[in-house]
C-alpha cells in the first residue's frame, strides 16, 4: 500500500522511496492587534495549511526520484493528494523541493538522496476566474 500519491507519483517502502516524517501547519484565523490597554485578538481569514514531506530515496533511482519531483514543481500546477488509506487532502501546490545528496560516491552517483517537498494548500475557488484570458 502506497504511504502517499501526489499528483501520480507515489511514495513508498516497495518503490525505495519511503516517506521519512510529515508535518502540517494550520492556521487558526487569528490576528492580534497591540492597543493601549492591552493586546486584542481579532478574527480574521484563516492562512491557507502548509504540510512538508522529507523523502529518503537510494541508489540511481533515487537521482531519478529527485528529478521527477524538481519537475513536478516545475509544472507550475496544483495537484491531488492521496494517503494511503485513500482519502483524499485536497488540492496543494508545490512550493518548493529540496534535494540533499549523501553518501555520493564515484561518478556523482548518490546513494542517499533526501527530498524535502513544501506544500501549500490550495484554496481558490475554482468557479471564479481572477482574469478571462
Amino acid at each position: 500500500m502506497a504511504q502517499i500519491v501526489i499528483g501520480d507519483h507515489l511514495f513508498d517502502v516497495v518503490k525505495r522511496n519511503p516517506i521519512k516524517e510529515m508535518s502540517r501547519t494550520t492556521d487558526g484565523g487569528w490576528i492580534v492587534v497591540d492597543t493601549l490597554d492591552s493586546p486584542v485578538q481579532i478574527k480574521s481569514a484563516r492562512g491557507l495549511d502548509e504540510r512538508t514531506i522529507e523523502v529518503i530515496a537510494y541508489q540511481g533511482a533515487g537521482m531519478e526520484e529527485a528529478d521527477a519531483l524538481a519537475n513536478m514543481a516545475k509544472l507550475q500546477k496544483p495537484v491531488i493528494i492521496t494517503d494511503g488509506l485513500g482519502k483524499t487532502w485536497g488540492k496543494w501546490t508545490i512550493q518548493k523541493v529540496t534535494t540533499k545528496y549523501e553518501r555520493v560516491v564515484e561518478r556523482g552517483i548518490s546513494q542517499v538522496l533526501r527530498n524535502s517537498l513544501s506544500l501549500l494548500e490550495y484554496r481558490q475557488d475554482e468557479h471564479v476566474s481572477i482574469s478571462s484570458s
